[in-house]
């Protein structure tokens, strides 16, 4: 059965009414563990697991998150905070077939330190900004299962005489400096809202970054029930590739970060001091999306095999596996129905919300669908998925219709 552990720690204290102190430590951890049995049922309705017999296998994931803050308030229109933050999550398996044995071993952490800042100039003016910089570490180990003949089309994992699969040890290690900065600024006249913004994210490994604008504007009917306010919305992104797919060992050290423009209008009726509804639509378009690109390579570079680095230490057409080639976009309605809390009075709140939406995606990667029956070569491959892409809009693995 699966195993699921967490815990959650935070202290706060306050010296005085402008400095406070906060330590966090958060911690969750989830295992799942199959031993199937040695003979199997010959049932299918009975043994659905026969397939495996005698397979074993086991699953891990888990994280901590640590962090400490301090708050600095000098007055009410002016407010700092520094966080140390360091987040740890591991993934680890282990996997047995009969002659198949692999394991691996990923921890991705990162050690950071944020700054975030309040300052409200008067009623009609306030600004956000801060700035983080991360040390991204990763780190992977373990066994790899491969194939001793490619060309076998059947291969038994269970010949343990003369064993179609063998493992190798495989090892990468990577690391990169992360930073960003941001900036929103809140006017307020009267009725009127407008809250432009901006975002910077850089990523070292990579020697990209990514340029965010954004902004909200409103406008507030006070005479329409309790309220009624108007509001549209729209921006930039970003987000950076994880540390396994631009690391030079086994990735793409030149990927560029994953965007996305969002945008979205609604309206906000308050129909009681307590009671108010909420409805907007919106749409995302998506683009420079990561994906597995089997035809991402370069001419020349170093051998992914590193135990063959003393007999042959270069390669032509070395793979790269991932490329920013997908893209998409998602459309759809949010309705929500909000409950506020009376203020100075013990009350209930809470919220109920429906979301109607589609999302799309497309790899545009050149795939060779059922019933093309022609003989490609490598070369020719690798020319198709440059030029003649075929690939087809299909609903994304995150679509979610209701």
């Amino acid at each position: 059965l699966p195993r699921y552990n967490d815990s959650q720690v935070k202290f706060v204290y306050n010296f005085t009414q402008e400095h406070q102190i906060s330590f966090y430590n958060l911690t969750a951890q989830d295992n799942f563990a199959i031993n199937v049995p040695n003979k199997p049922e010959n049932d299918p309705t009975k043994d659905s697991l026969g397939t495996f017999s005698a397979a074993r296998a086991n699953f891990g994931q888990s994280f901590r998150t640590t962090a400490l803050r301090y708050s600095w308030i000098p007055s009410e229109k002016f407010q700092n905070r520094l966080t140390l933050i360091n987040y740890d999550p591991i993934q680890e398996y282990n996997v047995g077939i009969g002659s198949i044995v692999g394991k691996a071993f990923t921890r991705s952490a990162y050690l950071g330190l944020r700054q975030d800042a309040t300052w409200t100039v008067n009623t009609m003016f306030k600004i956000d900004f801060g700035s983080e910089y991360r040390k991204l570490a990763f780190r992977s180990y373990g066994d790899e299962v491969k194939l001793r003949d490619p060309t076998n089309p059947s291969p038994n994992p269970y010949n343990t005489t003369n064993p179609d699969f063998f493992t190798q040890p495989a090892r990468s290690v990577g690391s990169s400096a992360y930073y960003n900065a941001y900036t929103t600024v809140h006017v307020k006249m009267g009725n009127f809202a407008f809250e432009p913004g901006v975002r910077y994210d850089h990523l070292e490994a990579t020697k990209n970054g990514a340029l965010g604008p954004r902004a909200t504007i409103s406008y507030t009917f006070p005479e329409v029930g309790k309220g009624l306010t108007i509001f549209g919305s729209g921006g930039d992104l970003a987000r950076f590739p994880q540390t396994t797919v631009f690391n030079p060992d086994s990735g793409n050290p030149d990927l560029k970060f994953e965007k996305v423009r969002k945008t979205g209008v609604g309206l906000d009726q308050k129909i009681t001091n307590t009671y108010d509804v909420k409805f907007e639509v919106f749409k995302n378009e998506f683009k420079d999306t990561i994906v597995s690109d089997p035809y991402a390579s370069i001419p020349i570079g170093l051998n992914p095999d590193k135990n063959q680095w003393l007999s042959q230490p270069l390669v032509s057409n070395r793979p790269l596996n991932y490329s920013n080639k997908g893209n998409g976009w998602s459309h759809g309605y949010e309705v929500m129905v909000r409950k506020n809390s009376k203020p100075g009075a013990r009350d209930w709140f809470g919220w109920l919300s429906y979301t109607w939406s589609q999302s799309f995606s497309n790899t545009n990667i050149y795939k060779i669908y059922d019933g093309d029956t022609f003989q490609y070569s490598s070369v020719e491959r690798k020319v198709l998925a440059e030029y003649a892409n075929n690939s087809k809009e299909q609903l994304a693995t995150w679509d979610r219709t209701h």
